[in-house]
């Protein structure tokens, strides 16, 4: 187990020094590269990532274009091989990768991209990962999908940036719980388009939304309501007027309730103010006077003994004058001082000159007309109390009416604003674009004259290198034509004294060739004579032996004639001469057969000695068919 472990550890220590090394030896020979070299290079790298494309390996193609950028000096032409890469990531459904080399490019190279191309790419690959399909195992990841959209308004020009890639960077925040940054995208929008009010109805809605969520000052419910009151106002039919108008009716509902549960706290008793609560209960009641929460505020200040109270004092603290009296001379009537709510502070009326009034004459009171006085004096009050509210709600709606004038002047006035703002920015933008560009086709025209500089250097090196190898060539080939003279010349003597050497072993060969035949004709003759000796042997001992077969053979016919002779004797039927006869023929056909067979050992004879001259093995074979006929004749 240790020497494993020491395996382990030798292992990472041998792969954390040669890497280094590794990695700084393809940078030398990247740097080492220049000129016709480097050209070569290039255009042979160029045709294996064509063959790779050509085969489908789009993977193998980007590896290629990304060492072609590593290799090319000329940044612009680096950008294009970048360029190529990415997009054969991008067939080759490699996502992350992709992205990569997009914003490398984009980032890096901001004189020479295409944004046309690169934007409409990044937009295709930031919908793949939020549908799941530039991510393993079809996982959808919007926050990629937000990140790619954040990319292009951030690096892409603002005449490629379009308003649908930030409504759906907006989108897609609001998708994903960040609403906040969807607001500032929203905003952003406003800016530069503020009568888009599709935008602004969206925006509300958003505000809306994030209002339930959390809102201490009713800033983001008021902000909804704003900007839903000026798509009423100004675009009535648009789409989502009827979520318009109902988040306008939650909106009051919600501020109400919210008014109302302010005054309710300051009845709690840690928090008791109930001057407070009560100018909450009438904000509520002047200005949402038809909802539930201004029921809910009037029934407190009804049932509240503190509220109730302070409704009394305030009622107290009105001065009603009396009626004028029907008398010729009445006393002066004062002035009318009126204290009003702390809310709504008021300044109190001049009171006019006293004037001294007449001394009247005592009489004494009558208890009814005491009592017709107070009932009177009370239904004045009450009368009083009533114009006095009435006056005090004309005057606040007039100042509310005045004020909501005032805000949608201040409104349009700022939307006016951020118009002109927005119209400078675009202004802005279009003149950063058109020196953008203009910078681009400048350093374009200098990259091309540089391209242009270099491309005529590389032509005239390569001249030159071709001149100096086509004079090399011509030196080599005259090397090669003296030296393959010197080798023909030195080829032709080697051939003569080869020549001259087979001469002499031919003689020598002929020579010996000439002895060795006479040689064998001598052996030949030597044989040929033991083998006409042995045959003229053979021959005497077959004639000895044919001849004592044909004595035997004579005994034999004339024993059987004798026999024959002396039967015929017995029987008496055979005439005198018959045998004589036969043995006539007999020996006539011993003659033919002798003659034939010494006719045919001639003829074989002279074969055999033709064809001594020519081959010995028929020779052999013609005297073994010579012995067989002897042994055939001898047997017969």
């Amino acid at each position: 187990m240790k020497n494993t472990h020491w395996m382990i550890v030798l292992l990472i220590a041998m792969m954390t020094t040669v890497l280094p090394w590794s990695v700084f030896a393809e940078g030398g020979e990247e740097d080492e590269l220049s000129g016709f070299a480097l050209f070569e290079k290039l255009r042979a790298m160029k045709l294996e990532a064509q063959a790779a494309m050509v085969k489908e390996d789009y993977v193998e193609a980007a590896k290629i274009y990304r060492r072609m950028a590593r290799y090319e000096k000329n940044r612009a032409r680096s950008a294009a091989y970048l360029l190529r890469g990415a997009d054969c990531l991008m067939q080759a459904k490699k996502g992350h990768r992709a992205l990569e080399e997009y914003t490398n490019l984009l980032e890096n190279y901001p004189l020479y991209v295409p944004y046309e191309h690169v934007v409409e790419q990044l937009r295709q690959l930031a919908e793949w990962f939020i549908v799941g399909d530039g991510t393993f195992l079809g996982i959808k990841d919007k926050d990629t999908g937000i990140k790619i959209y954040e990319l292009i308004i951030r690096e892409a020009p603002a005449v490629q940036v379009t308003l649908k890639d930030r409504l759906r960077l907006a989108e897609l925040l609001d998708g994903s719980g960040r609403g906040e940054e969807a607001v500032v995208v929203y905003q952003a929008i406003l800016r530069q388009e503020p009568d888009n009010w599709d935008v602004r109805a969206k925006l509300a809605l958003l505000f809306l939304k994030l209002s339930k969520n959390g809102d201490g000052d009713g800033a983001k419910l008021r902000a909804a309501v704003r900007e839903a009151n000026l798509v009423l106002q100004s675009n009535p039919d648009n789409p989502l007027a009827k979520d318009l108008k109902k988040l306008c009716r939650e909106a009051e509902s919600e501020e109400a309730d919210r008014l109302l549960k302010n005054g309710e706290f300051y009845l709690l008793p840690a928090h008791r103010r109930p001057s407070a609560a009560r100018r909450y209960m009438h904000d509520v009641i002047m200005k949402y006077p038809d909802s539930n929460a201004a029921k809910e505020a009037r029934r407190l200040l009804k049932t509240n003994p503190e509220l109730r109270a302070l409704e009394e004092q305030n009622e107290k603290a009105v001065i009603i004058p009396p009626k004028e009296p029907s008398r010729p001379t009445p006393p002066a009537k004062p002035a009318m001082t009126v204290q009003l709510k702390p809310t709504q502070p008021a300044q109190p009326a001049k009171p006019a000159p006293a004037v001294q009034p007449k001394p009247a004459p005592v009489s004494k009171p009558n208890p009814k007309a005491l009592e017709r006085e107070k009932a009177r004096k009370e239904a004045e009050r009450i009368k009083q109390e009533r114009e006095l509210k009435e006056r005090q709600e004309i005057e606040k709606a007039k100042r509310l009416k005045e004020q909501e004038k005032e805000r949608l002047e201040a409104e349009k006035k700022q939307a006016e604003k951020m118009r002109k703002a927005a119209e400078a920015e675009h202004k802005k933008a279009a003149e950063k674009a058109a020196k953008l560009q203009a910078e681009r086709e400048k350093e374009a025209a200098r990259v091309r004259e540089r391209e242009e500089a270099e491309r005529k250097k590389a032509a005239e090196k390569a001249a030159k290198l071709q001149a100096e190898r086509e004079k090399e060539a011509a030196r080599a080939k005259e090397r090669e034509e003296a030296e393959r003279k010197k080798a023909a010349e030195k080829a032709a003597k080697l051939q003569a004294e080869r020549e001259k050497e087979a001469a002499r072993a031919k003689e020598k060969e002929e020579k010996a060739r000439q002895k060795r035949l006479e040689e064998e004709r001598k052996a030949r003759q030597k044989e040929e004579q033991k083998r006409q000796e042995i045959l003229r042997r053979e021959a005497d001992k077959s004639a000895k032996e044919r001849a004592k077969q044909e004595d035997e053979e004579r005994s034999r016919i004339e024993k059987a004639r004798q026999k024959a002779e002396g039967q015929l004797m017995e029987t008496g039927g055979a005439k005198p001469g018959d045998h004589v006869q036969l043995v006539v023929q007999d020996r006539k056909k011993q003659e033919e057969s002798r003659r034939e067979a010494e006719e045919e050992l001639k003829r074989i004879r002279e074969r055999n000695a033709r064809m001594l001259k020519n081959d010995p093995k028929l020779l052999e074979e013609e005297q073994k068919r010579l012995k067989e006929l002897m042994e055939k004749n001898r047997r017969r």
